[in-house]
């Protein structure tokens, strides 16, 4: 019992609430922190992204000068390496997370870019090669060389294969290297929604 004059402390039920508040506050500040962080990381990575595309353009370019090559780009990101691009960490995406980079064409161990062969210097704005999705949307180099984040449709992707008469379906005569970057490729694209369309119909 309080003796007269002596202020009664706060109640057991008041301390609660006022804990229970602050721990509110600081897990809603917390997951702020973490947000932030995340959309920070996600932007450093894209723009590390963009950095290989735009090296493998330059390189695609360089091929592309030698007289023997008449314009064309290789039919095979590997040809670039390693006479065009020294460094083979170039063509691991940052998008990507260690230890889930796919199999690389050719010489090239890993490879998470995508590739439209066929191209030559001049044709302008068609796509040539594209990094994985992230967020809506994805990085892409067109064939004069510029690296763009294109947020439209996987329609547009698809054609660019069509257009240089690249099937996207599965053969039998395909490698197991090939045939597991077909897989992530139909995946990326919308085209499988599971491992199973891996298996060509007979």
């Amino acid at each position: 019992m309080a003796t007269p004059g002596e202020s009664k402390g706060p109640s057991t039920a008041v301390i609660v609430v006022c804990v229970v508040l602050l721990l509110a506050g600081l897990g809603s500040a917390a997951f702020l922190v973490v947000t932030a962080t995340q959309r920070a990381n996600l932007s450093r990575h894209r723009s590390s992204d963009m950095s290989n595309l735009s090296q493998i353009g330059k390189a695609l370019v360089m091929y592309s000068n030698v007289s023997a090559n008449q314009g064309r780009y290789p039919p095979s990101l590997d040809l670039l390496y390693p006479d065009y691009i020294k460094d083979e960490r170039v063509f691991l995406s940052p998008l990507v997370p260690d230890g889930e980079h796919l199999p690389g064409p050719g010489t090239l161990k890993r490879c998470d870019y995508f590739y439209v062969p066929g191209a030559k210097s001049d044709d302008g704005v068609a796509f040539v090669a594209f990094g994985p999705s992230a967020q809506g949307g994805r990085n892409v180099l067109v064939a004069a060389g510029s690296v763009e984040f294109y947020e439209g449709s996987n329609e547009l992707f698809i054609q660019a294969y069509k257009n240089k008469g690249i099937s996207l379906e599965f053969d039998v005569d395909l490698s197991a290297t090939d045939r597991s970057r077909l897989r992530a490729l139909r995946r990326e694209l919308g085209l499988d929604k599971d491992a199973k369309s891996e298996t060509p119909e007979k």
